[in-house]
């Protein structure tokens, strides 16, 4: 994966999702998709719940503090919500890398046969 890195122009973004709805991972997706043109790769970091589990009790605890505020669309968003997004613009999850303090990187690429 680091030659791609290396060979392609990265967008780092930081994640926003836990307070936002989750339409703007929909366009998110739709301007990195037109920011990208078809190379590069979208970095997304934070907590998320797979499959609609929490992977941690501290997850589930930052989760639980969110919608205390009973915000609708606050709390921890699923990775597949998100790649669901991403799918819509030509975009795949290329990878999941675990990370300390039970979060993820999420790096999304042009699915194949776009461009």
């Amino acid at each position: 994966m680091i030659h791609i890195l290396i060979q392609q122009r990265p967008i780092f973004c930081i994640n926003l999702f836990q307070v936002a709805p989750i339409a703007i991972a929909d366009g998110m997706m739709e301007c990195t998709a037109n920011l990208l043109k078809n190379s590069g790769l979208l970095f997304i970091y934070g907590p998320f719940k797979v499959d609609g589990r929490y992977i941690t009790p501290s997850n589930e605890e930052f989760d639980t503090t969110l919608l205390s505020y009973k915000v609708p669309e606050w709390g921890l968003k699923d990775i597949a919500d998100i790649t669901l997004a991403a799918q819509k613009h030509g975009l795949d999850l290329k990878e999941r890398i675990d990370m300390p303090s039970n979060n993820f990187t999420l790096i999304y690429g042009f699915a194949p046969g776009v461009g």
